[in-house]
């Protein structure tokens, strides 16, 4: 763990699956879902050699039943801002991406899925929500980080919303696992694709910014054909 302190203050994470069908897997362990995504293109060739197989991105807690992946978890002590940054908010959601592509196995869980994670970054966690409400686009949301109580006072004013975003997220992917177990895996040929593929999506952090940019663009092209 990249910090032991702050995996046993924000243990609870993973101990409310306690009982359940899901286990919490720490030790930085590779995604499988990740693994098969980035080996796709991994085939036998009669004049190519055949390429070595990489390692899939690792996260400190992967929750999964079996061999099927519902979340995971990034824990940083704050102290590296930008290692925090790409941890959290940009190899998070590309393994979340494919840990729900690995759950939709049928049209039926396409849209009823969810895979959850968790960022800790210094004293504050936040949930991520990845799921498909429409269509074939991925959607990522993400809570407004809580704090981790620091003083006698606060104790219970804090602690309490933490445990709520705990349940939250066991409900979630407790719910997830119940569709998939419910759902008969179609028989389908192997053709070394996946059944469907999920895009990479984007969405702009500042659309004011953008509106304002393109109001000046706006206001100097008329500026420019007056002259």
């Amino acid at each position: 763990m990249e910090s032991d302190q702050l995996y046993v203050g924000f243990g609870f994470f993973s101990s409310i699956f306690r009982g359940s069908n899901i286990v919490a897997k720490g030790t930085k362990l590779s995604s499988k879902a990740n693994v098969t995504s980035i080996n796709q293109s991994r085939l036998l060739s009669s004049a190519d050699p055949i390429q070595n197989r990489k390692m899939g991105r690792r996260g400190d807690t992967i929750f999964s039943c079996g061999d099927i992946e519902l979340g995971c978890t990034e824990i940083d002590p704050g102290k590296d801002q930008t290692k925090g940054i790409r941890d959290s908010m940009l190899k998070m959601p590309i393994v979340l991406r494919d840990m729900l592509l690995s759950t939709t196995f049928a049209p039926s869980l396409l849209h009823k899925s969810h895979v959850i994670g968790y960022g800790i970054f210094g004293g504050s966690v936040s949930l991520l929500d990845a799921d498909i409400p429409a269509g074939f686009v991925t959607r990522i949301r993400r809570t407004e980080p809580l704090t981790f109580p620091n003083n006698d006072g606060d104790f219970v004013t804090k602690l309490v919303p933490l445990l709520n975003l705990a349940c939250i997220g066991r409900t979630m992917i407790e719910t997830t696992l119940q569709f998939i177990n419910n759902t008969i895996r179609p028989i389908s040929l192997s053709t070394g694709k996946s059944h469907w593929c999920l895009p990479p999506n984007f969405v702009p952090s500042n659309t004011q910014s953008q509106s304002q940019k393109r109001q000046r663009t706006d206001e100097g092209s008329l500026t420019g054909s007056a002259v």
